[in-house]
């Protein structure tokens, strides 16, 4: 089995962060299905649902990312690290190598707070 969705998000965050670009973590209260991220792209905002490799986009997911390209907004998903590292090689046009880890030591090797390992966070409250 494969990592959990909170890892590639992590390292959606991370990786984003390596290179200079914004990446929020979107919070919408009104309405459920809102991808997870908005990055900064060259051309535009993009908006970014993460899974686990094993993860499976929920039926709202699905209809609000199909709503919101209909509407012409890039939304991508990505379920892996090597997901992640094709986005950011297509926004920076550079080869995107995985962030060094800081400490190797099992220990240490926590994850972060919650709070602390999202970054930024966007709350939306959308008016049908």
């Amino acid at each position: 089995m494969g990592k959990p969705e909170a890892f590639v998000e992590k390292y959606l965050l991370d990786q984003c962060e390596r290179h200079g670009i914004y990446c929020l973590k979107v919070v919408c209260e009104s309405r459920n299905g809102f991808p997870d991220r908005f990055i900064t792209g060259p051309n535009g905002p993009i908006l970014v649902e993460t899974k686990s490799p094993v993860g499976v986009l929920r039926k709202e997911q699905k209809q609000f990312i199909e709503d919101l390209r209909e509407r012409h907004v890039d939304v991508r998903t990505a379920y892996t690290r090597d997901q992640v590292d094709a986005l950011l090689e297509e926004l920076t046009g550079e080869p995107c190598r995985p962030a060094r880890r800081r400490n190797t030591s099992p220990s240490l090797d926590r994850p972060r707070k919650k709070r602390e390992a999202e970054g930024p966070i966007v709350t939306l409250k959308l008016k049908e």
